[in-house]
């Protein structure tokens, strides 16, 4: 008892050194892989001026991962410019792989990852999702055997498989409660015996609501995931993701980021697919603009003159609107204005800090911007409080819903137990 000690007080240089309790030891163990999910190498120092941690027990903790094959090193850093030894770096070990797959109404694609989200590889089919969802995952199991051979990955080299697709998920059961897109699949499709079927018992499944997929890849991203944001996926459907201290909110009926179907006009004509009118997501769509420039067609001076109203994409009115066109201003605005009634509705029950656009709404113009400040501000109740911060990411709504894929997959790899406890314990 002494020698081990005396041990402990000369690793701290004469200062005596508690052992640690086992829950205190597996919770540094979390903070410290936690540090490499952002999959870059980092070092003992990295580590431990990102978690607080004592130099001593970072490194027992990588010693830790190193043993068990989760870390490894990646080399030697520069030295310091006072000299001295160069520092080794680590990163993520697991040879394993994270497939991620891509269930929308007119694409299906599929990336292969490793485990420190390098992309591999990936593959894109354009399809009109079949009548029944046997013939799609028939679909799903060729392109993705495709693949994993043109990529020499076996099924039992797969950590895990995450699917994301439109609709409302249960994630507790992996079954697709339903979607306006599969209407012929009906009710409570069971996701998750259809991945099986195809990838066996072995590995971890994810499944997701694309909106709130990419809104995992963007969380994963920020530099306080404790800050409340908004993300709304504008493509083929209005959705999104409300997140809070560094969660997705779901619900008890995984309705929380539907807000497509948060009504803005009752008097509204058009039928929404939930059975509602008014729906802010028929209200911003580029159906609803094509609809109002085909009944008051564009002056020959507008940019937007040149293509018939059915060809128009938001992005051509945005585009015009850049250029200064009255024409298309007078529907950005339009548009701007929905967006501020429904943010402001948002802000009564959630009061995000951050929202962000992506999709099609990402290429909004400083116009669009300009109008929806200027709406909020006059709510009397906002216009007291900190604005919230409002961001457009433009990439790819394909790049970031695979990224967010593969982040579920970490974090459920991240999550297991006996990634953290001394072997046979």
């Amino acid at each position: 008892m002494e020698k081990a000690a005396a041990q402990r007080t000369k690793e701290r240089g004469g200062e005596p050194v508690p052992a640690l309790p086992s829950n205190l030891k597996i919770q540094n163990r979390k903070m410290v892989l936690s540090c490499f999910r952002d999959n870059r190498s980092h070092s003992v120092a990295d580590v431990v001026a990102r978690t607080g941690i004592s130099k001593l027990t970072v490194m027992k903790a990588i010693q830790f991962f190193c043993g068990k094959g989760i870390l490894a090193s990646s080399g030697k850093g520069d030295s310091t410019e006072l000299g001295g030894k160069k520092p080794e770096y680590f990163r993520f070990s697991c040879g394993k792989y994270l497939l991620t797959i891509r269930m929308w109404p007119e694409d299906l694609g599929l990336t292969l990852f490793d485990m420190r989200m390098n992309k591999v590889d990936s593959s894109h089919l354009a399809w009109i999702i079949p009548d029944a969802p046997e013939e799609a995952f028939r679909i799903i199991e060729n392109s993705a055997l495709a693949l994993l051979a043109r990529a020499g990955v076996d099924r039992e080299e797969l950590y895990g498989v995450s699917l994301s697709s439109s609709g409302i998920v249960d994630y507790d059961h992996l079954t697709l409660k339903y979607s306006v897109h599969t209407p012929n699949w009906g009710a409570n499709v069971p996701i998750g015996d259809y991945l099986r079927g195809i990838f066996g018992p072995g590995p971890a499944l994810s499944e997701e609501n694309a909106g709130k997929s990419i809104s995992r890849a963007i969380l994963n991203e920020q530099e306080d995931p404790n800050r409340s944001i908004l993300v709304l996926f504008t493509s083929w459907g209005l959705s999104g993701a409300l997140i809070q201290d560094g969660r997705i909110l779901n619900g008890r009926n995984s309705l929380v980021g539907e807000i497509g179907h948060m009504i803005l006009d009752q008097n509204d004509p058009e039928l929404c697919s939930c059975g509602s009118r008014g729906c802010a997501e028929r209200l911003v769509s580029v159906a609803r603009v094509r609809k109002m420039i085909a009944g008051d067609p564009p002056p020959e001076g507008s940019p937007l003159s040149r293509l018939p109203a059915e060809a128009v994409e938001l992005r051509h009115l945005f585009a015009s609107s850049r250029q200064e066109d009255a024409y298309a201003r007078k529907y950005v605005a339009y548009m701007a204005d929905r967006f501020a009634a429904l943010l402001r509705n948002v802000s009564l029950v959630f009061s995000p800090e951050k929202v962000v656009f992506v999709g099609d709404y990402a290429v909004a113009d400083e116009y669009f911007d300009q109008r929806i400040r200027q709406q909020l501000s006059s709510f009397r109740y906002l216009s007291l409080s900190q604005p919230m911060e409002i961001a457009y990411d433009t990439r790819s709504l394909t790049e970031l819903d695979a990224l967010g894929g593969a982040v579920a997959l970490i974090d459920h790899y991240l999550s297991r137990p006996e990634l953290y406890e001394e072997t046979g314990s």
